[in-house]
């Protein structure tokens, strides 16, 4: 078997600028994909950093990392195997998918125009990306089906009300937290021998 490794991709590089994203396009195009057939390669090992950031992934980049990589190993009948923390040791990954409807959505958009100061949050691709609500949809559920997993399921958040999405993915970290039966580190020297005075 004939694995290939890629690692620290940053789909989303420069705020999501296109120019990156067809630059990663004419990578794959070019030399990613060519050298997997030349080379039959049936596997692929992704070591993190897929996404440029950490917290949330921008729709436009999602949806070019899906087609010009993830779309086309799935085509290709391509194993991929994907590791989290290329940069840390022993995380436990935790993954939440903030399930805001689209009313939620019309409502806070609308507050934010009807609001002078917080106009500064909006952009024209929230306008434009409402009118692809289905597309959006389609494409979430699209990731979630392919990246959850036993070891690393997707946690669905009803997110339309704030306190209550807080406390299910309170309810989520403390569980997961017990579950990992945490010990604080022991002491690296002998304290036996301290006294205070």
């Amino acid at each position: 078997m004939k694995v290939a490794i890629i690692t620290d991709q940053h789909f989303g590089a420069r705020n999501d600028s296109v120019a990156f994203l067809d630059y990663f396009q004419k990578f794959y195009d070019d030399v990613f994909f060519p050298t997997l057939v030349a080379n039959g390669i049936s596997v692929v090992l992704v070591l993190g950093d897929t996404f440029d950031r950490r917290k949330y992934v921008n729709f436009y980049a999602l949806q070019r990392a899906k087609e010009m990589f993830f779309d086309r190993l799935a085509n290709a009948c391509i194993t991929v195997h994907m590791l989290a923390g290329n940069h840390d040791e022993g995380i436990q990954v935790v993954k939440f998918f903030l399930n805001i409807s689209k009313e939620e959505q019309r409502q806070r958009l609308q507050s934010r125009l009807d609001d002078p100061h917080k106009q500064w949050k909006l952009q024209p691709s929230d306008f434009e990306d409402r009118k692809l609500w289905p597309d959006y949809m389609r494409a979430y559920q699209d990731a979630l089906t392919h990246t959850d997993s036993d070891e690393c399921p997707w946690y669905i958040i009803p997110a339309d009300s704030k306190p209550h999405r807080d406390v299910l993915i309170g309810q989520v970290l403390v569980q997961t937290l017990e579950a990992m039966k945490l010990t604080p580190p022991k002491s690296t020297w002998d304290l036996s021998g301290i006294k205070l005075n």
